[in-house]
């Protein structure tokens, strides 16, 4: 099941397993902002419910694909990330989720700077709106 969610994610996003520097380059090049999506994809039964009704939304996804970068912070407790993924989620818990918080959808721009959080009781469509109000033009 957990292979079957990561395989959908990989198709219908651009995951970026690359670091922080590859990451904010990429959304500097395609003028976009990025999100971050804070998970615990082999414990956190509340992550796996938002990423059902928003993440995995069709509209969703699609305003996501077009228009941000868009990175998984996974913190799971049982796999063992390899050192420069875990180092890239490292950087993005300490500057975006200090609290650690589960799930947290994050909006940020290039330099990753906050701009708006997508609440973890979001629906698709309020997702869609804090979305598409930060789409950059």
């Amino acid at each position: 099941m957990l292979n079957n969610f990561l395989v959908v994610l990989v198709s219908v996003f651009s995951v970026l397993s690359s670091g922080k520097t590859e990451i904010s380059s990429q959304a500097k090049k395609e003028s976009k902002n990025v999100i971050v999506y804070f998970s615990g994809s082999d414990w956190c039964t509340i992550c796996h419910q938002f990423s059902g009704r928003v993440i995995k939304d069709e509209k969703v996804s699609e305003v996501i694909k077009s228009n941000y970068v868009y990175y998984v912070a996974d913190f799971p407790q049982k796999k063992k990330l390899a050192k420069d993924i875990a180092s890239t989620n490292e950087f993005f818990a300490d500057k975006l989720n200090e609290e650690g918080t589960f799930p947290k959808f994050v909006n940020c721009d290039d330099e990753f700077n906050f701009i708006a959080n997508i609440p973890s009781d979001a629906t698709a469509e309020s997702a869609l709106t804090i979305l598409k109000k930060y789409i950059k033009e």
